[in-house]
């Protein structure tokens, strides 16, 4: 296995943000999300709603198969 490494992307519609991996190298098995906001997602890509506008830090954790772990996280605006 070659570890996992990823940067976060995202293209935001209002309050509607799709979330993405972006310059993934290595084995990526699993990837979960943390919202910024309390919520959690699985997989690539993603989509969530946010309540409302504010700025959210959103955080990934790459897993795969050989118990290799990669996290990393992006500060986000979201304008209503």
């Amino acid at each position: 296995c070659t570890p996992p490494q990823a940067g976060i992307a995202y293209k935001q519609d209002l309050l509607d943000v799709e979330f993405s991996l972006t310059s993934p190298t290595g084995d990526i098995g699993s990837v979960g999300w943390d919202m910024g906001d309390g919520r959690t997602r699985v997989g690539n890509p993603v989509y969530h709603s946010y309540a409302r506008p504010g700025t959210y830090t959103v955080s990934i954790v790459i897993a795969n198969g050989c118990n290799d772990v990669f996290r990393t996280s992006r500060t986000i605006r979201i304008n209503g």
